[in-house]
């Protein structure tokens, strides 16, 4: 009987999660030569910028991937930690809101089983 080539130990997730992240400005700058520095910054964390667009007033939309390790709160984190680092001449760039949304379909079992796996990332959390 031959070996299996796929087996747990040498395998990972083949998926990907989607998310629509809004930041919000003060006042945008007036180019977003930043975008791409942003993609490279980002990338380490997990965290693919597949898009970027900006919508009046203010607002910087992003379409993110991840890998269903990210966290939603390290997108919101990182994102807009390091575009803020590359705008280090403007320290005041962003309100202090976000909105950070999944894309894409799931069903029900799905979502309650992450809610109950965080249980074990938050020792606090009844």
């Amino acid at each position: 009987m031959p070996e299996p080539t796929y087996r747990a130990g040498n395998v990972t997730e083949a998926y990907q999660l989607m998310w629509s992240y809004a930041l919000f400005w003060h006042r945008p700058p007036a180019d977003f030569i930043w975008f791409e520095p942003l993609q490279a910054a980002t990338e380490p964390d997990d965290i693919r910028l597949l898009n970027h667009r900006f919508q009046s007033p203010n607002v910087s939309q992003f379409l993110i991937s991840t890998t269903p390790a990210v966290p939603p709160l390290r997108i919101a984190q990182r994102v807009k930690g390091r575009l803020q680092h590359l705008l280090t001449d403007r320290p005041d760039a962003f309100r202090r809101n976000y909105s950070l949304r999944s894309l894409g379909s799931t069903k029900r079992d799905k979502v309650e089983a992450y809610v109950a796996s965080q249980l074990g990332h938050h020792p606090l959390a009844d």
